[in-house]
C-alpha cells in the first residue's frame, strides 16, 4: 500500500534535518539570513502579501507574536483560546517544539491540523518552492523549523483565519517567524539566559 500524503510528507520534511557538526555550525553562520531567506520563500509560496499586510485593517486577520524564554507556549494557547472563544473568532496556532506528532505544532482552532490537511498542503508548498532557481544561492527548500513556519502560515492563508497566533522558535531578532514588520500585539513572556551561543 503506498505511503499517504501525510507520511510521505513526513518522510519528506525529516530530509530537512541535519545534525551533524558541520550542518550546526553553517547553520548556526547562515543565521542572520534566516529573516531574509523565510520572507523570500514566502514569496515563492505566493505569500507575499500575507508579510506586508497592515494588520490594523479590519480586512485582514490580526496577528500576534510572541516571544520570551519562558511562558510563550502557554501564553499564545491561552491568547488563542481567548480569541476563539470570547471573540468567536477563527484561530491559526503556531508553537513549537511538538510533543508527539508535528500536526500539533499548527492548530486551527485549537486543534491540530488533520494529516489530510497537513500532508495535502504540505506538498502544495514543496510543489511551489521546486520552480524557483536559486540563482542567490538559496537551498530550493528550507530547514525544518523555517519550512514549518512557511506551512503554517500557508495553511492559515488557506483556512482563512481571522487571527494567527505565532510563538518564536529559538527567539531573538533572527527567528524564522519574524517575518513580520508590525503584528498586531507583540507579546514578551520572561526572558532568560538560555541559548545565549
Amino acid at each position: 500500500m503506498p505511503d499517504s500524503l501525510y507520511q510521505s510528507a513526513l518522510t519528506s520534511l525529516h530530509t530537512t534535518i541535519s545534525q551533524t557538526a558541520t550542518a550546526i555550525q553553517t547553520s548556526a553562520q547562515s543565521r542572520t539570513n534566516t529573516v531574509s531567506e523565510t520572507t523570500e520563500y514566502l514569496r515563492r509560496v505566493n505569500l507575499h502579501t500575507l508579510i506586508t499586510t497592515d494588520y490594523t485593517l479590519p480586512t485582514t486577520p490580526l496577528l500576534l507574536h510572541i516571544t520570551g524564554t519562558k511562558g510563550k507556549g502557554s501564553t499564545a494557547s491561552f491568547a488563542e483560546s481567548i480569541l476563539r472563544h470570547s471573540h468567536t473568532l477563527t484561530t491559526g496556532l503556531f508553537t513549537s517544539p511538538h510533543l508527539v506528532c508535528v500536526r500539533e505544532r499548527i492548530k486551527i482552532n485549537g486543534r491540530a491540523v488533520s494529516e489530510e490537511v497537513f500532508g495535502r498542503c504540505y506538498w502544495e508548498v514543496r510543489t511551489l518552492l521546486a520552480k524557483h532557481e536559486n540563482p542567490d544561492d538559496l537551498p530550493t527548500y528550507p530547514g525544518y523549523f523555517r519550512y514549518l513556519t512557511v506551512l503554517a502560515l500557508y495553511i492559515f492563508n488557506a483556512e482563512k483565519v481571522a487571527a494567527i497566533i505565532l510563538e518564536v522558535g529559538m527567539g531573538g531578532r533572527y527567528d524564522a517567524t519574524n517575518v513580520f514588520p508590525q503584528p498586531t500585539v507583540a507579546g514578551v513572556c520572561l526572558l532568560d539566559l538560555d541559548h545565549c551561543r
